[in-house]
């Protein structure tokens, strides 16, 4: 999987976070709410930032 950091947007939904890492609702759930991703959330919806995706793409042990 290759990503382009430069085309993440500075801050994303989970929608965004599931187009960028090409995976499932249930899974980016999973990600959010067990806090292997850092977010926050707005009006009930999670947010997401470009820092923390980054971060959790670098340290993923994730084989793939």
């Amino acid at each position: 999987m290759k990503i382009i950091y430069s085309s993440i947007p500075v801050v994303m939904t989970r929608k965004d976070l599931q187009d960028i890492l090409k995976i499932s609702k249930n899974t980016a759930l999973e990600l959010l709410q067990t806090r292997q991703i850092d977010c926050f959330m707005i009006k009930g919806r999670y947010r997401i930032t470009k820092e923390a995706l980054i971060q959790f793409i670098e340290n993923s042990t994730y084989l793939y």
